[in-house]
């Protein structure tokens, strides 16, 4: 499984700095494309399509220089993205479930806890992939005449078939 992109969000650089190590040191599935103290840089970068599109997890901070984390959500489209709250104030954990967070971090953070929630987010990653592939490949079943002709491996516990795309008339696949 490849590394997952990461972006770590906190106006206080001490915060930053520990997390950064964390990951670094405990975390080692995960890649740090860039930390932001400022929430409109941060807001900035999340905003371009083609920078966010490369980020899997987003580390959040709750409280930040300008505004709040849920500020930062509601300017962005996070819908691709795992979002971990990371923030001293548990006030907020009703709040963050209407965001679909994946998981709520109290500070300081405790290293199981982080690596805990990357195991999450890692089976999350690895079910929507396979929901993805699956999708391509129904994709790929086509009307054209000349498809309908080609054989379609079909496995499930006790064999594996071959059969004509023709003669498929519904598919189903569970990702569980």
């Amino acid at each position: 499984m490849k590394k997952l992109k990461c972006i770590l969000i906190d106006d206080e650089p001490r915060n930053l700095e520990l997390l950064t190590y964390y990951i670094e040191k405990y975390c080692t599935d995960l890649q740090i494309e860039a930390t932001f103290s400022k929430r409109v840089e941060a807001e900035d970068f999340l905003k371009d399509d083609n920078k966010r599109s490369a980020v899997d997890i987003l580390f959040l901070d709750l409280i930040l220089d300008e505004g709040t984390g849920f500020d930062l959500l509601d300017q962005i489209d996070y819908s691709s993205l795992h979002i971990v709250i990371c923030t001293a104030h548990d006030e907020f954990a009703l709040k963050a479930i209407q965001y679909e967070v994946v998981d709520y971090l109290l500070k300081p953070i405790e290293i199981q806890d982080l690596q805990q929630t990357i195991e999450k987010i890692k089976s999350k990653h690895k079910n929507q992939e396979k929901a993805s592939y699956d999708a391509e490949a129904i994709s790929k079943f086509s009307t054209n005449s000349y498809e309908l002709d080609k054989p379609v491996i079909i496995k499930n516990k006790n064999a594996i078939e071959l059969v004509l795309s023709k003669d498929i008339v519904f598919y189903r696949s569970s990702i569980f």
